[in-house]
């Protein structure tokens, strides 16, 4: 539907718009709205800030208050959060086996091999600009590995 409206002239564009005003969908596109507000506002009252605004005392250059009240209501605890983002990582991790597989293996191919370079590097110097190389280079590994994990990140949001 969005190509089809990225590629019409905006002479259909209005057209459409038009049309889908005039529609049955839209009227009951409205009637759906209203009876999830309607259940919303059944289970946890209504909404104050829409209260508030109507009262005269949250909006205009008090609308802080508002947004304020919102973040206190939906704020999830740290230790909430964390377990879980946790446990969304397990569940990716047992649903993708291989990737793990692959992670780990390439991450210690690649620690033997820079350990074997950099097995006996001097303490002058040329020695800690070594090693200083050696932390770059894993770490630019480190974040280029990760990127192989992307489709999986891409499929999890989609």
């Amino acid at each position: 539907m969005l190509d089809t409206v990225l590629r019409a002239s905006d002479e259909d564009v209005r057209r459409m718009i038009d049309d889908y005003k005039g529609s049955d969908i839209l009227r009951g596109d409205e009637t759906h709205v209203a009876g999830l507000i309607r259940a919303a506002e059944e289970r946890v009252g209504p909404r104050r800030g829409v209260e508030m605004g109507r009262r005269g005392g949250g909006g205009g250059s008090n609308g802080g208050s508002r947004n304020t009240h919102t973040r206190e209501r939906y704020h999830a605890p740290f230790w909430r959060q964390m377990r879980l983002l946790c446990g969304r990582l397990l569940r990716n991790m047992y649903r993708h086996p291989f990737l793990l597989t692959v992670h780990f293996t390439a991450a210690f191919v690649v620690a033997l091999g820079v350990g074997a370079v950099f097995w006996q590097v001097g303490s002058n110097q040329g020695g800690i600009q070594n090693r200083l190389g050696s932390l770059f280079f894993v770490l630019l590994y480190l974040t280029l590995m990760s990127l192989s994990s992307l489709p999986v990140w891409r499929e999890d949001r989609l």
